[in-house]
């Protein structure tokens, strides 16, 4: 399933197909560890000049992906160290996408909660999913809900 960003507001059911168009660009295992948020500012400054990424779409995927990640380690990889991250990059028309996978079940995205209602403003945390919306054009969830893939328009 895919949700649009901040200019499309409404939901898109997407079937995983190959495509042709897609350009693998990197695919990385990142210790799973805290250690992940350190790796990123190096990682997205050397995707960015390779690429010719502009300022605010890398400032866009170091949070997003930051939000991913960590909800990679936190919930799907239940914290655990010895675990990795999965992180694949790859180019698909006028889009760079990441796709951020962990080891765990999975989560029902059916059951996301608006993190906007007035009832959960006082609640901390929670917000990641929210961010990454906000953020990237695209968010998807693989059916296992184990990969989260954050979209970016490049061109």
């Amino acid at each position: 399933m895919c949700i649009t960003g901040p200019k499309l507001r409404h939901i898109i059911i997407a079937f995983l197909r190959i495509d042709m168009t897609r350009e693998l660009i990197r695919e990385v295992q990142v210790e799973g560890s805290e250690g992940y948020l350190a790796f990123l500012d190096g990682f997205i400054d050397g995707l960015r000049v390779e690429l010719g990424l502009s300022e605010d779409v890398a400032s866009n995927v170091v949070i997003s992906l930051s939000e991913a990640m960590n909800n990679a380690f936190l919930h799907g990889n239940n914290g655990s160290k010895d675990v990795p991250i999965g992180v694949t990059v790859y180019r698909d028309n006028d889009m760079l996408a990441f796709a951020v996978s962990d080891s765990g079940d999975g989560f029902d995205y059916d059951l996301l909660r608006d993190d906007l209602s007035d009832d959960l403003l006082d609640v901390p945390g929670g917000r990641g999913i929210f961010i990454m919306r906000a953020l990237a054009d695209e968010v998807c969830f693989n059916e296992a809900g184990n990969e989260t893939t954050l979209k970016f328009r490049i061109g």
